[in-house]
């Protein structure tokens, strides 16, 4: 029965889509001839499993549509800290304080958008990426409603660092995302899009919601990004 047990918890493994193969030349028939059919080669790396719950063995459109979103959530929270930058003058005058007084609402999202990755990272090994994800989309989007409704300063600082706290998860889990969906020849591609969708939302953000701010009130850049956190929740 012990040469059973291999057999055993690779089937888990598999179901798990979570198996680790050396190379193609321990592949089984089975195997070789479903990555064959699925792939078109069994030259893999990482070799996939048997498995279509395997990431790897996604079709690459719906590999390309999960990049496209969590590209856009890790975008968020740099628009997060950069959205307000061309508001500040009538946040200050809002909220009754000083121009820069009101700069520190940005310093306070920076500060934990350098810090909250170190805590989303281990759990989102511990309990899956999906969860962490729903949990994230829910909180920042109650968080920009705050920060919508705030009555003062000290309230919409407040809404700020959660907000800012639990957006973070997609810049310290995306890339753990590329490398876990995309092969090796096809990675580096792949990384580069999810980097270049996260540094856009520095300079993006101050140029599409300083139009907002001036034609309607800064409080509406809030209600774009709820609705933004909305469509990225419901997809």
């Amino acid at each position: 029965m012990q040469h059973m047990e291999p057999a055993e918890e690779k089937g888990e493994d598999e179901e798990k889509g979570t198996c680790s193969i050396d190379g193609s030349e321990s592949l089984s028939d089975e195997h070789r001839q479903y990555l064959l059919a699925r792939h078109g080669t069994v030259a893999l790396d990482p070799m996939p499993c048997m498995s279509p719950a395997d990431p790897y063995n996604w079709p690459t459109r719906k590999k390309e549509i999960n990049l496209a979103l969590v590209a856009f959530h890790a975008m968020m929270a740099t628009f997060t800290s950069a959205a307000i930058h061309s508001s500040l003058v009538p946040i200050g005058h809002d909220l009754h304080v000083s121009v820069q007084r009101a700069t520190y609402l940005i310093a306070l999202v920076i500060a934990i958008l350098g810090c909250a990755p170190l805590f989303w990272r281990p759990l989102a090994n511990r309990w899956g990426r999906r969860p962490i994800f729903l949990l994230s989309l829910l909180c920042s989007l109650a968080g920009n409603i705050g920060c919508a409704k705030s009555p003062t300063y000290n309230t919409m600082a407040l809404c700020r660092a959660i907000t800012a706290f639990f957006i973070s998860p997609a810049s310290a889990i995306g890339s753990a995302v590329v490398s876990e969906t995309f092969f090796k020849r096809k990675r580096a591609t792949y990384m580069g899009i999810w980097t270049i969708m996260v540094t856009c939302g520095v300079p993006v953000a101050p140029f599409i919601f300083g139009f907002l701010s001036q034609r309607v009130n800064y409080r509406w850049i809030y209600w774009v990004r709820t609705v933004g956190r909305k469509f990225n929740q419901a997809d």
